[in-house]
């Protein structure tokens, strides 16, 4: 079998097809529905594709013709494979840009619990740098007194939940052991484009 001919062949009957990933990217625009219409639009291709190839392939007979039907059965159902999976990350990705644009996170509107200001230090680092810090690194009343002054929280109210957060993890006290703040807080980053550990 002649492979140089049978490469040829499938380059002539599919430009570009070999490179689903260039392909993609460079059809993509910033409008994440096109990119997604698109790769449905090629998904049905592909399908369509591969029941024309599969209908009559096993009688036909063996030989350069059938090899490279065999060839294009392979690549057509890369891509269908390949298309499949990028729309399932496509709407994954659609549908939790739509559930962020539809929380409304004006500054107004949006209250932090005291516990949910101290794992939004936490995850943008600044709780974990203050308690490096002298005095911090020996008194947390020292740390709740500031952060008093910052948050507008009482320092009775920071200073148990500080303790256990510095030494004592696994206590319910521990704002990061709230797993319903911990979302929120998160959320909040996620949407203001921030990346955390």
């Amino acid at each position: 079998m002649n492979e140089s001919k049978i490469l040829k062949y499938l380059d002539d009957t599919l430009p570009n097809l070999f490179d689903l990933e260039h392909n993609l990217q460079r059809l993509a625009t910033k409008n994440g529905q096109k990119t997604l219409d698109y790769c449905k639009i090629e998904l049905d291709r592909s399908k369509k594709q591969l029941d024309e190839i599969s209908t009559g392939f096993k009688e036909m007979p063996d030989g350069f013709e059938k090899e490279c039907q065999r060839r294009l059965l392979k690549i057509y159902h890369r891509s269908s494979m390949f298309y499949e999976k990028k729309i399932v990350d496509l709407d994954m990705m659609q549908q939790l840009s739509q559930k962020l644009e539809n929380l409304e996170f004006d500054k107004n509107e949006i209250v932090l619990k005291a516990t949910e200001k101290i794992i939004l230090l936490s995850k943008l680092g600044v709780l974990e740098m203050l308690f490096a810090k002298q005095p911090f690194d020996m008194s947390v009343n020292a740390l709740a007194d500031i952060l008093a002054k910052i948050t507008g929280e009482k320092t009775t109210t920071l200073q148990p939940y500080l303790n256990a957060f510095k030494n004592d993890p696994l206590s319910h006290k521990n704002p990061l052991n709230n797993d319903k703040a911990i979302t929120k807080v998160e959320t909040i980053l996620i949407a203001k484009g921030f990346h955390y550990e």
